[in-house]
């Protein structure tokens, strides 16, 4: 588990340090290895899932925004 937040139970604000990191280096840290990868227009199933990481990417796969869903 990354955390006990609550609002967060996926632990995206433990990880909010990587916003503005190439995607690469949360693979390399493992923090990535269960999320969802979110590149822009792509396609989602919108259902929450509160344990469920995200990690949102602009198109040169930088990190944009970690979030539960």
């Amino acid at each position: 588990g990354w955390g006990n937040d609550p609002r967060q139970p996926c632990g995206a604000n433990w990880l909010q340090g990587m916003v503005g990191q190439p995607l690469s280096y949360a693979y390399a840290t493992d923090a990535a290895m269960n999320a969802r990868i979110l590149r822009p227009g792509m396609i989602t199933n919108m259902m929450y899932d509160a344990q469920r990481l995200n990690f949102h990417v602009d198109s040169g796969d930088t990190i944009t925004r970690i979030a539960c869903g």
